[in-house]
């Protein structure tokens, strides 16, 4: 099956479609379980040229400044020591880009170490990264073109601004079970009984964690989901319906009131990735591995702005390598390809979504109709999408467009979409398959 999502046809993965699509990386990932298929996953680095050249807003007043691997002469861990490098940042102020996380990257490097052959290292170490607050945009845009000329320096980009999570395209509680379109058999949906009904299927044992802004965590329709369930920062206010949302798709409960989610018995985990002001995807992702340990599924619910629009989080640099190492601790990854309409192959993105370059590991969702084979307009598409889902009408928790009695903790949405359901549809469908997985086979199977 290609894994090509292009402009115009390509089929809504049904149940039995959508396990040939991610049983490949899942098995990798379930040594335990299933034959193991090792392959190890490419990794490069944006080129510096591309980087120079991405236009810079007013407001990106930050510098991401990764260090060469291999030179622990470049830096003591708090502080860049390189004297070529300090020449060039000045008096800018500088931090570890993962500040504040000094003991869950110390754990993560060891936990990286352990999964490496004998006589290798990690390729790739987070405590290299570094952040430099600048003046303005010119500023910016100097600083990263002098510090990209420097041999020491792996790559500095500007920082990404905030953007929203990739969903919603715009336009006593009743069972809304009916209106779930997407748990229908295929070719319309991904055949959600046919899991639920399969032993393990309905995700038991299975941790599943959710990265992006918010969520009501006191839903009545979603039990998984509580106060208990973040791992990290408190979240704020924003986008709280579009987190609720994306744990309905996933794991509402099984019963006679609101929807039912797709995998309704997994251990639902949350981190938010807004900090203040900013954004911060790979502390988040630093974060939510405290919490995760091999065979966990990470749902990263959130797109980055680009030079031709929205795109998968991984364009950063940083986030990418976030995400390799959690792959290659055996986690599995889901990512919205994003809402940006862009040919990922396009020549401008220097082909860094292309696997034979690099390859995270994820597992990067378009959007299709709502059960019509047809890529939703506004997904990204090309090569690296692995599978898709609904990007429209999706019926879950949230919102308040099918029912508002006035309390938010009742709320259920019509039309949540986007790469976002997508995504929250493949990620219950990998958990129920993961949970089906660890209840029927064994290490002989």
């Amino acid at each position: 099956m290609s894994r090509h999502l292009q402009p115009a046809v390509s089929p809504l993965l049904s149940f039995p479609l959508l396990v040939a699509a991610i049983t490949a990386q899942l098995s990798a990932q379930l040594p335990e379980l299933l034959p193991a298929l090792p392959r190890e996953l490419p990794r490069s680095v944006m080129p510096k040229a591309i980087a120079d050249s991405l236009s810079v807003d007013p407001a990106q007043d930050r510098v991401v400044v990764k260090l060469a691997e291999g030179r622990p002469e470049l830096a003591d861990g708090r502080h860049i020591l390189a004297p070529d490098i300090c020449a060039v940042i000045g008096e800018r102020l500088v931090r570890p880009y993962f500040e504040g996380l000094e003991v869950e990257l110390a754990a993560l490097r060891q936990r990286q170490l352990a999964a490496t052959p004998p006589g290798r290292t990690p390729d790739v170490d987070l405590g290299l990264y570094y952040e430099v607050t600048t003046q303005n945009a010119a500023d910016t845009r100097l600083l990263v073109q002098r510090l990209n000329e420097l041999a020491a320096v792996e790559l500095a980009y500007a920082r990404a601004l905030p953007t929203p999570p990739p969903g919603d395209i715009l336009p006593v509680t009743p069972d809304f079970t009916l209106f779930q379109g997407y748990r229908a058999a295929a070719p319309a949906g991904v055949d959600a009984d046919a899991l639920l009904y399969t032993t393990g299927g309905s995700g038991s044992g299975v941790r599943v964690l959710d990265i992006e802004f918010s969520w009501q965590l006191q839903h009545e329709d979603i039990a998984a989901l509580r106060p208990s369930s973040v791992v990290g920062p408190i979240p704020g206010p924003n986008y709280e319906d579009h987190g609720s949302a994306v744990a309905g798709v996933i794991a509402a409960d099984a019963d006679i009131y609101g929807v039912t989610g797709l995998a309704p018995d997994v251990e639902l985990r949350v981190t938010t990735a807004q900090v203040f002001a900013w954004v911060d995807v790979p502390g988040a992702i630093a974060t939510a591995m405290t919490a995760l340990t091999a065979g966990d599924v990470l749902l990263i619910e959130l797109q980055v702005g680009g030079p031709l629009g929205y795109l998968p989080v991984e364009w950063e640099q940083a986030t990418f390598d976030a995400i390799r190492i959690a792959s290659g601790l055996g986690i599995t990854v889901v990512e919205p390809a994003g809402n940006g309409s862009v040919d990922l192959d396009h020549p401008s993105l220097g082909g860094l979504f292309d696997t034979n370059v690099r390859d995270s590991g994820a597992i990067v969702v378009a959007a299709s109709g709502a059960g019509i084979a047809t890529r939703a307009s506004f997904s990204n598409y090309g090569a690296r999408i692995d599978c898709n889902g609904w990007g429209y009408w999706v019926m879950t928790t949230g919102y308040g467009t099918q029912f508002d009695p006035g309390d938010q903790r009742q709320r259920y949405a019509t039309a949540f979409g986007g790469t976002s359901s997508a995504s929250a549809m493949v990620t219950g469908v990998v958990a129920g398959l993961r949970g089906a997985a660890e209840a029927q086979l064994s290490p002989q199977d």
